[in-house]
């Protein structure tokens, strides 16, 4: 029978009473009285509610903080195209890429973390946008701290090949192992946030698609809501990139079906999966 109110099956028959007062300050005196209870609290609460998320995100230079953070990646979903003919990897490769990941690259970050190996390398603090952005780009990527004007042109941005140097310049850091494992999971995810923003903003570069790899490979699982958010949202942004591209001789191609690969299959993001 279906609960006019909920419109759902009740699990256990509560008979109403409505000739009682109840003192709701008051412990409930039974089991029926406790289900009663709930369901008098259960009508008093809205069908639908919202809240304003704060981002809890401070940032030591404005200039990029607020590009980073005029839009929340949490909060802005992105469309996932389909991949046009040719250019999504085989099933054969797909199963691969997710063993060789799964088996070498994640192990190797849980064994470095371990034992405690670090690389000698000063990691900014999670909250400094610009520190992270200087530590993974070096001066490749500037253009984000120095040039208000690029963040209204930056939608346009992710969906369409990059023209500027995927060379890492020389202030650049490559996301290593020893580097990748001693960052805790709450400063990943919002590296990880950073990292799409980024992208988002600039496009797509070699170097950041080694970040993403790393990124991912210190992702831990079972996924949190916001990690899984994340990596949904990183997903469709290289679909659409790489709806974008010219041919299939394009370097980012490979670089793209990887991380589509890996966050549809390895973290269970099946109806992002290229081929199944």
């Amino acid at each position: 029978m279906e609960d006019d109110d909920f419109g759902i099956t009740p699990v256990l028959p509560v008979a109403e009473d409505s000739d009682t007062l109840y003192e709701l300050e008051l412990p409930p005196a039974n089991g029926l009285d406790y289900l009663r209870r709930v369901r008098m609290e259960a009508r008093s609460c809205p069908s639908t509610v919202t809240v304003e998320l704060e981002l809890p995100l401070q940032a030591k230079s404005p200039s990029c903080s607020d590009k980073v953070m005029s839009r929340s990646t949490m909060n802005y979903v992105p469309q996932s195209s389909p991949a046009p003919l040719g250019y999504a990897p085989s099933l054969e490769w797909q199963k691969f890429q997710v063993a060789e990941f799964s088996k070498r690259l994640a192990k190797e970050i849980q064994d470095m973390r371990r034992k405690g190996s670090h690389a000698d390398v000063k990691l900014p603090a999670a909250t400094n946008i610009d520190g992270w952005c200087q530590l993974c780009f070096g001066k490749t990527h500037n253009k984000m701290t120095k040039d208000p004007a690029g963040a209204e042109e930056s939608d346009n941005a992710a969906v369409s090949p990059s023209d500027k140097d995927d060379k890492a310049s020389d202030a650049a850091t490559l996301p290593l192992l020893s580097i990748i494992s001693q960052i805790d999971q709450d400063t990943l995810l919002l590296l990880l946030g950073y990292h799409i923003r980024w992208f988002e903003l600039t496009g797509f570069s070699q170097l950041q698609g080694q970040w993403f790899y790393a990124l991912l490979a210190a992702l831990e699982k079972p996924l949190l809501p916001e990690s899984c958010s994340l990596i949904r949202s990183l997903a469709r942004n290289c679909t659409n990139l790489r709806a974008s591209l010219d041919s299939t001789d394009n370097s980012m191609l490979q670089q793209l079906n990887l991380i589509i690969c890996l966050v549809g299959d390895y973290f269970g993001q099946r109806d992002l999966c290229d081929t199944r």
